[in-house]
């Protein structure tokens, strides 16, 4: 077990995870701090651990697509923060750092290592060993017994397995919440995630995100803050990406998604005698065809996206592109 740190490199290709092959093969570490974290998964230690103050300062990318752990510990992000598996007759822990880390110890040995399935056994006496070809010797029922023991062994494989998709798709649905209180790459990745789910494919570029709907340029700036979408910076920005940028400014869709009072209670959005969006921006906007999209729209519609076969996208989609103003959902 130890407490995951910062990546360091030394003699330019050993760092602090070379120990473990199996990780730092298929792991690359960045260093990020923070406390917001979570622990899931199928094992019997996940809720003592959830019990424990941990901070983390280095998350975990896989790098292709084997998994050669199991992410049991992520951020409000999503990203791997602590990882385990299995390893021999042992286990490796990959942990965030606790409080008190002497504390901790004493916890996981008492707690953790208690729930583990151990395969090994620590002789202080040291005893001869058993001769190998006493130890090949089977009593009666021990073949029957061995057999059941795997049987039960794959039928725990399979449902980690049915565990581990149901969770993914809890996960990949929870996603959908960073429309109504995200902000920066996080809130731009789900709005980007939207707009492919409603059939158009966003590209990062000098703008947050730029595409092509029925054979014209499309920009998308995403913004979210704790107040409204002020005038002068965020519809600036994207007044900018239309008439200065644009290959045809008079042909051109522009949409400005924003995340505005990104904290507030749903029903609290805007508070009152406050506006989603700058005055100025939206009479600005009507005049001259650009979208201002609340992501709580979007939040609404992907539900309803998500609950009925007979939605229909297009329309919906259409109608969100060819905004003029202030955008709001009708079913």
């Amino acid at each position: 077990m130890c407490f995951a740190g910062r990546p360091i490199v030394v003699n330019s290709s050993i760092t602090n995870y070379s120990w473990v092959p199996e990780f730092s093969n298929h792991y690359q570490p960045e260093p990020l701090m923070g406390n917001e974290l979570s622990f899931l998964g199928p094992f019997s230690f996940i809720e003592p651990l959830n019990k424990i103050v941990f901070t983390f300062n280095c998350i975990f990318h896989s790098i292709g697509n084997t998994m050669t752990f199991d992410c049991i510990g992520e951020n409000k992000g999503g990203n791997y923060i602590s990882m385990y598996r299995k390893h021999g007759a042992g286990h490796i822990f990959i942990l965030p750092t606790p409080k008190n880390p002497e504390e901790f110890i004493d916890f996981f040995i008492e707690k953790i290592m208690s729930s583990l399935d151990i395969n090994f056994e620590v002789d202080l006496d040291e005893n001869e060993a058993i001769p190998e070809e006493i130890a090949k010797i089977e009593i009666v029922g021990q073949q029957e017994l061995s057999i059941k023991i795997q049987q039960q062994k794959d039928k725990i494989i399979k449902e980690e397995e049915s565990l581990k998709k149901l969770e993914q798709g809890y996960k990949e649905l929870d996603r959908w919440k960073d429309l109504i209180w995200q902000t920066g790459n996080p809130l731009e990745n789900i709005v980007k995630k939207f707009f492919s789910e409603m059939g158009i494919e966003l590209q990062k570029q000098e703008v947050d995100l730029v595409g092509e709907y029925k054979g014209k340029e499309l920009f998308v700036e995403v913004k979210g803050n704790t107040n409204c979408i002020n005038h002068s910076k965020d519809f600036r920005q994207i007044h900018e990406r239309k008439f200065f940028n644009a290959k045809n400014p008079l042909d051109t869709f522009a949409l400005l998604v924003g995340n505005p009072f990104r904290l507030e209670p749903l029903n609290n959005r805007p508070p009152q005698n406050n506006s989603l969006f700058a005055e100025t921006s939206i009479k600005i906007a009507e005049e001259q065809k650009i979208g201002l999209i609340p992501t709580i729209q979007l939040f609404y519609i992907i539900n309803d996206l998500l609950g009925s076969k007979k939605f229909d996208k297009s329309k919906i989609l259409d109608d969100i592109i060819n905004c003029s103003g202030v955008y709001s959902y009708k079913k």
